[in-house]
């Protein structure tokens, strides 16, 4: 929820990859937060919606959007769902999509130009960042336009995306979201094909893929070089990432803030991922193209790549189209170790200072957890035409994609596909039942008084300490040069504004 473009462009990278697991903040009193607050009172949304009409006035929303239009999607959106929307909160909506790569280069040149975004995606981890920038607004009062939405996602979720006492997103999921990023998605196909059952420790992942690359030379290993699920692995106690680019992690045991890349997980992990570069199981491509990984992955030429639970349910169908016998099967590292809830959700939904309709934005975002037909419709396509009901499952009957399941899951609402297994639906819903709620939730750090430490740092971060993250260069030979730098940059001041923080939060629970 990385792209590791060259040393110089992978801080974006780092950004997404965090972004699943737990947020980051800074306060927000924008002037376009009161006169959106104002706004609200005495608009026709505020009206229809009292009295339970569909609103007076047309709108046209606007949503930027990662990732590439399918041909089914264009027709969709030109047709049936614009129907929908007209016929149901008299608006259409126009999708903007911008390629993975440049999704967020773009947002914030938009956003810097005044443009119209009415709503966005992003990582629940970058919420921080999204509010010092002001590029999304609070949300207190608009959420009374959102009574269903209420009830699909808990307050308690909704509550932990404030900043400074002010709602500045919408957590967009409600799924388990334990351990994220600490899972591995397998070829299980492969790996029995060389004799293996499961994948356990990060021995494990290492001798799998030596073996399928010895039997298989066409194949590549890695999908991606993973970063959390060996932190998991090689720290003494569970480590929850607290801002993006890995800067900063909190212990569990200990309660103490880390500065990640000084603590002896970051070594260790710099040293394995080296050995699999070194082994040819990263390619150059998988170490400075991190954001990359899902579509190599979906090429079928790789064997593993970085996962949270139901990862393994968005690729398998297009993994599937170069790779028809493909199963993959998803794998906690270190099984042993507690499963921390550190975050409400991987994604979430911000509505920009730039859009023209806050109040029918947040109504839209209402309609789609209004009922499991609007949900489904949103995420599916025309039932009967895009995909089926069988048996209480989802035939998909197109492979052109819509908007992301993984962007709104809902434990409501959501439906599984034909070919998932029972056992794993039933794994899936139980997934959190033996988890541990860490300290850290509901905690977002607010870094407005350490900008230019921040700043620094992932400049470091990104010319420096990711490299060596993925192995494409040696730790052993470049880490010191690397800490001190970050010492330079101010990583002990910005670790010590963090402390006091999340110790003034724990005090106050």
């Amino acid at each position: 929820m990385l792209n590791l473009k060259k040393a110089s462009s992978v801080i974006v990278v780092l950004a997404l990859t965090t972004s699943m697991l737990i947020g980051c903040g800074k306060s927000s009193e924008q002037p376009a937060a009161e006169s959106t607050s104002s706004a609200g009172t005495n608009s026709t949304a505020a009206a229809s919606t009292e009295t339970g009409g569909v609103p007076k006035d047309f709108v046209e929303l606007k949503v930027l959007y990662p990732g590439d239009m399918s041909g089914r999607m264009e027709d969709f959106l030109n047709n049936e769902y614009k129907d929908r929307l007209k016929n149901d909160l008299n608006m259409s909506l126009e999708v903007m999509y911008s390629p993975w790569d440049q999704y967020w280069n773009k947002k914030d040149m938009m956003l810097a130009a005044n443009e119209q975004i009415d709503w966005y995606w992003d990582g629940f981890s970058n919420l921080s960042q999204i509010t010092s920038k002001n590029q999304n607004i609070p949300l207190d009062d608009l959420l009374k336009y959102a009574p269903d939405l209420l009830k699909a996602i808990p307050m308690e979720n909704i509550n932990a995306a404030k900043i400074n006492g002010k709602i500045m997103g919408i957590p967009a999921t409600n799924a388990p979201t334990s351990a994220m990023l600490q899972q591995v998605d397998i070829r299980q196909d492969l790996l029995e094909a060389v004799g293996m059952t499961e994948i356990k420790t990060t021995a494990d992942l290492k001798q799998f893929g030596e073996k399928v690359k010895a039997k298989y030379p066409d194949m590549n290993a890695g999908s991606h070089p993973v970063i959390s699920a060996l932190a998991r692995e090689f720290s003494d106690q569970g480590l929850i990432f607290i801002t993006d680019s890995f800067m900063l992690c909190a212990g569990q045991d200990d309660n103490k803030i880390y500065s990640f890349y000084e603590t002896d997980a970051y070594k260790k992990l710099c040293e394995y991922n080296r050995e699999l570069y070194l082994e040819k199981l990263y390619t150059d491509d998988v170490t400075i193209k991190y954001n990359e990984g899902d579509a190599r992955m979906k090429t079928g030429k790789y064997i593993w790549g970085e996962a949270s639970l139901g990862k393994n349910l968005e690729i398998i169908q297009d993994v599937r189209k170069n790779a028809p016998d493909a199963r993959l099967e998803t794998y906690l590292i270190a099984p042993e170790k507690p499963k921390y809830r550190a975050s409400p959700s991987g994604e979430v939904i911000c509505i920009s200072p730039t859009s023209a309709n806050p109040e029918r934005t947040v109504m839209y975002l209402n309609w789609i957890f209004k009922n499991q037909d609007n949900y489904l419709t949103t995420i599916y396509g025309v039932k009967d035409k895009d995909y089926k009901i069988e048996n209480n499952r989802i035939k998909l009957l197109t492979n052109d994609s819509f908007f992301y399941e993984w962007m709104f899951r809902n434990v409501n609402y959501q439906m599984f596909t034909d070919d998932v297994s029972d056992k794993y639906i039933e794994t899936y819903k139980n997934w959190d039942k033996d988890s541990k709620l860490s300290n850290t939730f509901g905690f977002v750090f607010d870094s407005s008084s350490v900008k230019t430490e921040e700043a620094r740092i992932k400049d470091v971060v990104g010319k420096q300490l990711v490299p060596m993250s993925t192995g494409f260069i040696d730790s052993k030979d470049n880490y010191e040069k690397a800490m001190k730098a970050l010492k330079t940059a101010g990583i002990d001041k910005y670790r010590e504004e963090c402390q006091k923080q999340f110790d003034a939060f724990l005090a106050g629970k």
